[in-house]
């Protein structure tokens, strides 16, 4: 009973980011685990709740966008890296992932040309 009062009032938002600025890493990590062990529906949970945490954070999105790539869900992997630019332009490893998915997403022959 004791420790509920001593958080009454936080929302849990309050608490997450009072850990994340401890060490935000963490979290970001634990996408990373899931992701090595398998378990891409936890990663993917885990990098939707990191959003949620930290919008305006560039490397949330780079984070789930590895987790959509790694489902095979491009288009959704290219809007979150196009979401991190826009938030940091000059955020190299983002710009280097979306040129990748980029070129691999478009068609072989545009149009039905094959030439």
């Amino acid at each position: 009973m004791r420790r509920r009062q001593e958080h009454k009032g936080f929302s849990d938002k309050k608490l997450f980011e009072e850990t994340e600025n401890k060490d935000k890493s963490y979290y970001y990590a634990q996408v990373d685990l899931y992701l090595e062990s398998g378990q891409t529906q936890r990663a993917l949970y885990q990098a939707i709740r990191n959003i949620a945490y930290n919008e305006d954070d560039p490397e949330a999105y780079i984070n789930r966008a590895r987790v959509y790539e790694k489902l095979g869900r491009i288009e959704k992997a290219i809007l979150d890296l196009k979401e991190a630019l826009r938030i940091a332009p000059d955020n190299e490893n983002a710009l280097q992932r979306l040129n990748v998915l980029e070129r691999l997403n478009k068609p072989e022959h545009p149009s039905g040309d094959p030439s």
